[in-house]
């Protein structure tokens, strides 16, 4: 949407009426592609920190924890950890897609990093930068409705909505 900016009409529309020249409207342009630029790569470098540092971890933990009460369960009575073993099979799962979504943030961060125009960035962060958080976001997302809430080391969404 910034590329209309950039358009002669538009151009000619702000000289016309001396809100902006030329100049300051091309300046204007690529002050606010550079904002969403480095905007999207902090998010990016953001979302996957927190993925690493604390979705992931907590993820471990649930998947330890289910694993030795299933194994205790089967222990006790045979077939008793058929519950928490299907968990464990479905925490798997999740930290699969985690992984991928770690995988896809990194891709578009090595790919933004080879672009050497800043029309460029900011159409791969808005296209494969989006996508690529919106699938890490959802395995987080997950992940956070999946775990024990007392293991659980963020504010979940309803305490934000709600408990504050």
């Amino acid at each position: 949407a910034l590329e209309v900016l950039t358009q002669k009409d538009v151009i000619a529309l702000y000289e016309k009426y001396g809100v902006l020249t030329k100049g300051e409207v091309h300046a204007k342009y690529d002050i606010k592609l550079e904002a969403y630029v480095k905007t999207k790569e902090i998010e990016l470098k953001l979302l996957k920190e927190l993925a690493l540092t604390y979705v992931l971890p907590t993820l471990a933990q649930q998947v330890n924890s289910y694993g030795k009460a299933a194994s205790r369960l089967e222990d006790a009575a045979k077939g008793a950890g058929k519950a928490l073993k299907a968990k464990v099979a479905e925490l798997g799962i999740l930290a699969t897609a985690l992984e991928k979504g770690l995988t896809g943030v990194d891709e578009t961060l090595e790919a933004c990093e080879a672009e050497k125009t800043l029309p460029k960035k900011a159409k791969l962060l808005a296209t494969e930068g989006v996508d690529a958080l919106n699938a890490l976001r959802s395995a987080c997302d997950r992940t956070e409705a999946l775990v024990d809430h007392g293991s659980w080391p963020l504010p979940k969404y309803r305490e934000m909505l709600f408990l504050l």
